[in-house]
């Protein structure tokens, strides 16, 4: 049996942490052994699938106890002999999780990109050179995910493999008695529900789905705005939402263990963000038969159907209202689409059986190199 290291769960909800649960929660348990390591606590919403991991290795974060995380990360390589470290990663700044592989000839290194920025440009930079020369695998999850972490001339190479974020086709689909249960329990029936599910952080333009959110509802009085998730700018947009007196009509629901359901209930997804690598939300929206309003800054790889619509961030507000307009399907629609979208996904390979099935192979593969 082959033993992986997973790392790069975060208490955040996000795509990274969508692949590696999808990943305990699917892979071949009789090939593999997976092990998770952890320096925040999960999200609750990852917490049943994380105890199908055979074990959690919890280590000391280096940004809250740089000494113990020293002795953690040393005792856990000193008496784990892994055959993959699988690293997922926004930033290389998680290279600090698993810099002793340096000093072994036996574990492989799969470094994986999943965004196409993050902010911490120098130490991201000063990291990706020495993770990138270590690594025995270069994966990503799009060409501007692979540009960030790999660089340009590596990622129009061919030494860069990209793996698609495979959906559960049988989770993700459009239900209509969810939706008006959904809608009859938060008094949102018979009104337009646009909706976003990120972080709130710079990176995801919540002000931005304020502005354009304020202009559809200038319009469209019998309108609502739900916001799914937590992160560090929250309370900033809080205050904006007060300031702009939208108070009564934007409805701030934290992290959820049950955004499938939203996804049938909201009408359109807003995602202006200001860079992504392949949100693996988009994808999810779109097997759910909810139309998806991105930012030009989002990869086109992300148009598995025709439900994606692209706006250049620069464009005016009216451009994303009169957008929202022309996108919005009745519930038969949404309902009669659902056949055609698991074709399309499938047709593309991003089913979370392929997704799987690659990595399984990549596993396989690198942990006969010794």
């Amino acid at each position: 049996m082959k033993k992986v290291l997973i790392i790069g769960m975060t208490s955040g909800v996000g795509g990274v942490e969508t692949f590696i649960t999808n990943i305990v929660d699917k892979i071949d348990r009789t090939k593999f052994q997976i092990d998770i390591l952890l320096f925040q606590e999960p999200n609750k919403k990852y917490e049943k699938l994380l105890t199908k991991a055979n074990k959690i290795v919890r280590v000391h974060a280096i940004n809250k106890k740089p000494v113990r995380y020293f002795i953690d990360i040393m005792r856990l390589y000193l008496k784990e002999d892994y055959d993959v470290i699988h690293l997922n990663e926004c930033s290389s700044k998680l290279f600090v999780y698993c810099w002793p592989i340096l000093f072994s000839n036996n574990s492989k290194l799969i470094v994986h990109s999943h965004n196409s920025n993050d902010g911490s440009i120098k130490l991201h930079k000063i990291l990706a050179k020495i993770q990138n020369i270590v690594a025995n695998k270069m994966v990503a999850c799009s060409n501007e995910a692979a540009v960030w972490m790999f660089g340009e001339a590596t990622a129009t190479s061919g030494k860069v493999q990209f793996i698609k974020n495979g959906i559960d086709l049988n989770v993700y689909k459009f239900e209509k008695n969810m939706r008006n249960m959904y809608r009859e329990k938060y008094n949102l029936e018979g009104k337009t529900v646009l909706g976003s599910v990120a972080r709130f952080e710079r990176q995801k333009n919540h002000r931005r789905i304020i502005d354009i959110f304020e202009k559809y509802h200038e319009k469209n009085k019998n309108s609502v705005l739900v916001l799914l998730g937590e992160g560090s700018k929250k309370s900033e947009i809080e205050k904006y939402v007060s300031k702009k007196s939208l108070k009564q009509n934007v409805l701030f629901l934290g992290n959820r263990v049950d955004v499938v359901n939203w996804l049938s209930t909201f009408d359109v997804l807003l995602m202006p963000s200001l860079y992504e690598g392949l949100p693996f939300i988009a994808l999810e929206a779109q097997a759910c038969s909810l139309p998806v309003i991105t930012s030009k800054e989002i990869s086109n790889e992300v148009n598995i159907t025709t439900l994606v619509d692209s706006i250049p961030l620069e464009n005016s507000n009216d451009v994303w209202v009169k957008k929202i307009d022309n996108v919005l399907l009745n519930e038969d629609v949404r309902l009669d689409l659902r056949n055609k979208i698991k074709n399309d996904f499938k047709k593309k390979g991003y089913s979370l059986g392929d997704t799987v099935n690659v990595i399984e192979e990549e596993y396989e593969n690198l942990s006969n190199k010794k």
